[in-house]
């Protein structure tokens, strides 16, 4: 499942800088059904992500962000120049920060 999320966040990192007219909600679903996570990109291109243990909020709105040596940068203020899975799990993602708004 680990490896289903990792391609979930790719698609939405990749989602976030095309057409944000509406906000649609990918689900994922335990094979059991009790855990689902829901992600989406906002109408300002922020991707976020929820997680629910079966009627319960685990994790209400969060924002999906990328914090490099102490530094925070926030997804709607970077530029995606490469990314690559390794066949271990890794994920090696290259960004570029643009300036903040």
């Amino acid at each position: 499942m680990l490896t289903s999320v990792k391609y979930i966040l790719i698609m939405i990192l990749l989602l976030s800088s095309c057409d944000k007219r509406k906000e649609s909600v990918i689900e994922l679903k335990s094979p059991n059904a009790k855990i689902s996570m829901h992600f989406s990109v906002n109408s300002n291109g922020e991707p976020w992500y929820m997680v629910h243990h079966k009627t319960e909020t685990i994790i209400d709105t969060s924002f999906v962000g990328f914090q490099f040596k102490n530094k925070t940068i926030k997804v709607n203020h970077t530029t995606l120049l490469n990314m690559s899975l390794a066949s271990g799990g890794g994920m090696a993602i290259h960004i570029k920060e643009v300036a903040n708004y």
